[in-house]
């Protein structure tokens, strides 16, 4: 219940109030579904969010703004844009963490005054890109982050009795609520998963670099959206691509003549229902895609009437990824500066899939120096020692690395990983074996003696 508001009608005529009186009964139906990816390393980066309503009706500005708050408020939250659906954001900016789009489905409601009846349905799609794709893609260039994709589907039903001073404001809040919750609820849970991606040089972030898309993806019917520079990337921009008839086909068509371009396929899939294409060409990568939402309904039949007879076109929306990331030589030489003083190992760890041979070497070395701090770095030491057929050093290592998971909650299934370790080393049984009191004393721990309250520090 909001049992009384205030406000000043127009703040340039003084101090005029308004006095309200509303109460709301409201019941939320909430689905959800969720997916991520990750590779090892892979953290959670939420700092910045940008909210996009795709519709201009006036509830889901209202949800749209009060998400906006909402989210704010969310821990490690920073920044929080919001752009309606005549607003877009401006050109060139750094991309956001998160971007949240929300889309009125339907909605019904009376028109009595002082007592508003109404069910509506609010989707929002959470995403680390600004239009999520289907199957996942991570490589050696990949930025470390992960991937996810959050659906939430809001069917609401409300009575609103009394005077509002906007309309929707107390239905707004009470959907904009159950979405925030969601989103606070999954961050959480990613963030103890994967931890937090931490502050970065700004050597890790492109500067803006417009792109004009290939010749054959170019067509009446193409739309740009979104474009940004970002973490590990020059450039990022977002299409949306309408095509009329056989889309399969002329998607082939288009992918043939990227080749004939010097583009070069990454992967494929024709299949209507979960229809992708990836392509890359030096530092760009190229993929198209039907939106997961959009996969059943987003084919529209577009009826021109020019003869007596209709003419009836079906037109599928696809979409377009247009990403170029950091070449080489910038990427190589931001990690080199990782390796300079004071020195930061969890940093050097983030960026590990990257290394260059001699960028390799010195983690290699930095890691033997180190103690035993993190169940990651012993586990991917004893990985070390055993690709460089250093065998005792690498079992000395697994047997550390196997006593940490005694004592440490394993997020990422590393003892998978130290099991496959201990197959090559021969022993199977060695993650599996409890740890001797040298051991442990090896690695710094202390005993505390029975019946005493006096810890002893044994090393």
């Amino acid at each position: 219940m909001q049992p009384f508001l205030g406000r000043s009608a127009d703040e340039n005529k003084g101090p005029y109030f308004h006095a309200n009186l509303a109460a709301i009964k409201s019941s939320n139906n909430t689905g959800t579904s969720s997916s991520s990816r990750s590779s090892s390393n892979d953290q959670l980066a939420c700092r910045n969010v940008a909210i996009f309503c795709e519709n201009d009706h006036v509830l889901l500005q209202r949800v749209g703004n009060i998400l906006r708050d909402l989210v704010e408020e969310i821990p490690n939250v920073e920044t929080v844009d919001y752009y309606n659906s005549e607003l877009l954001p401006p050109e060139p900016g750094l991309s956001p963490d998160i971007f949240i789009r929300l889309k009125l489905n339907h909605i019904k409601e009376n028109i009595w005054p002082y007592d508003l009846k109404l069910q509506a349905e609010i989707q929002a799609t959470i995403s680390d890109t600004a239009i999520p794709g289907g199957g996942g893609y991570k490589n050696n260039r990949t930025p470390p982050i992960i991937n996810y994709n959050l659906e939430a589907k809001i069917t609401h039903k409300s009575e609103t009795t009394g005077y509002e001073s906007k309309r929707y404001n107390m239905a707004a809040k009470d959907i904009a609520e159950q979405i925030s919750k969601e989103l606070a609820k999954n961050l959480k849970n990613w963030q103890e998963k994967h931890g937090l991606l931490p502050e970065l040089s700004e050597d890790f972030y492109g500067k803006y670099k417009p792109n004009e898309l290939p010749e054959p993806l170019k067509s009446s019917g193409v739309k740009k959206l979104y474009s940004y520079s970002g973490f590990m990337k020059h450039n990022e921009t977002a299409w949306q691509l309408d095509v009329t008839g056989d889309f399969i086909e002329q998607l082939k068509q288009m992918q043939q003549q990227m080749i004939e371009l010097g583009w070069m396929g990454i992967d494929s899939n024709f299949d209507e229902r979960v229809l992708e294409l990836r392509m890359k060409k030096e530092n760009r990568q190229l993929y198209i895609f039907k939106r997961r939402e959009d996969s059943s309904s987003e084919r529209t039949v577009l009826i021109s009437s020019n003869s007596q007879n209709e003419d009836k076109e079906i037109s599928t929306r696809l979409c377009i990824r247009d990403v170029e990331l950091l070449p080489d030589e910038e990427l190589y030489l931001a990690i080199d500066k990782l390796f300079e003083e004071p020195i930061d190992i969890e940093l050097i760890m983030l960026f590990e899939r990257m290394h260059n041979s001699q960028q390799r070497e010195k983690y290699f070395e930095l890691l033997k120096s180190q103690p035993p701090s993190s169940l990651y770095s012993q586990v991917r030491l004893a990985e070390m020692y055993e690709g460089r057929k250093m065998f005792e050093e690498s079992k000395r290592t697994l047997l550390r690395a196997a006593a940490m998971l005694w004592a440490i909650r394993d997020q990422n299934n590393l003892k998978g990983r130290l099991k496959k370790l201990a197959k090559k080393l021969g022993d199977e049984k060695l993650v599996d074996q409890k740890p001797d009191k040298e051991l442990l004393l090896d690695m710094g721990y202390i005993e505390i003696k029975k019946d005493s309250d006096t810890l002893c520090p044994l090393k």
